[in-house]
């Protein structure tokens, strides 16, 4: 995305590597784009403005407290990790979350887990989600139950029982029968449905 005439634009290549990419038309694609940058006229969010875009995006779901949750799916749309959602990076994200396959819905889930972003999730940053998650959906007196949610998932993705747990690792346990795993990751995705 760039700035011309004082106006930010989303130049053609960006457009057709979106269009190749989504299948989307042209003139929805550009029409999707006009509304983002009207309302947000520098092309971009930051979290506080993703934040509330997410409350209302989401405000039809039976979820209330999207604080704790917000950040945790910025870093899911942030791709680039430069502290701004840009309408490029939003709209792949989104269209990957409607149309990807299993594994490609499940990569962008685990960057929701991956709180400092480096590839891998610890058992603190399971801890850390499980508990937003658990309060978030059921309320705060779930926040004890969460530890031990966050201590099962844990366990049944790190498959080499080396402290940590890779994007491989959590795409199988979650596609696999693992009953924690696959339970927190249908937690994640009901946030959007």
């Amino acid at each position: 995305m760039g700035a011309q005439n004082g106006k930010i634009c989303v130049t053609e290549e960006q457009l057709d590597t979106f269009i190749k990419s989504s299948g989307m038309e042209k003139e929805k694609v550009k029409e999707q784009c006009q509304v983002f940058c009207k309302t947000h006229p520098k092309g971009r969010m930051n979290k506080n403005e993703f934040a509330d875009f997410a409350k209302i995006a989401l405000k039809n779901t039976k979820k209330i407290d999207m604080k704790g949750m917000a950040e945790h799916i910025f870093r899911m749309y942030d791709t680039d990790q430069d502290g701004y959602v840009t309408f490029i990076e939003f709209m792949v994200v989104y269209n990957i979350m409607v149309n990807g396959n299993a594994e490609e819905n499940l990569g962008k889930i685990f960057l929701i887990f991956d709180v400092n972003n480096d590839g891998i999730i610890s058992e603190e940053e399971m801890n850390v989600l499980v508990k937003h998650i658990c309060v978030m959906i059921e309320g705060p007196d779930e926040f004890e139950r969460s530890k031990d949610i966050a201590n099962m998932a844990f366990k049944e993705m790190d498959k080499d029982k080396n402290g940590e747990v890779t994007k491989e690792e959590f795409i199988l346990a979650v596609l696999e029968p693992e009953k924690v795993s696959k339970f927190l990751a249908l937690k994640v995705i009901d946030i959007f449905v």
